[in-house]
């Protein structure tokens, strides 16, 4: 994985807490406390038709420009519940870091 910007991991990770919130429910999120270590199954709970909803709010969110089909696509279902809110924020940060560098290249050129 490369260096991604704080800044971009810290939004992304903002946007995904919300999304979860509104899939799980406000209390509920409230008191698991929804952070970078919690992961689907074991502290969100969240079962498959959450799943496909997420899915497909980060995809409206953030569309094509970055590959989390893809991503999420490599991992089995079990390995999916156990991935962590910060392991997708921090992908996500990462392939947007990508794109804004290749931008800034291109602009340079």
């Amino acid at each position: 994985m490369k260096t991604f910007n704080n800044d971009i991991e810290n939004e992304v990770f903002d946007k995904l807490k919300e999304i979860l919130t509104e899939l799980i429910g406000e209390d509920e999120a409230e008191i698991i406390g929804i952070n970078r270590d919690s992961s689907f199954l074991l502290d969100l709970m969240v079962d498959s038709i959450q799943i496909v909803a997420f899915i497909e709010r980060v995809r409206a969110l953030y569309g094509d420009s970055v590959n989390y089909v893809a991503w999420f696509s490599t991992k089995s279902p079990n390995q999916f519940f156990d991935i962590t809110v910060g392991e997708i924020s921090a992908y996500i940060a990462d392939e947007l870091s990508s794109l804004l560098e290749v931008e800034q290249y291109q602009q340079a050129q």
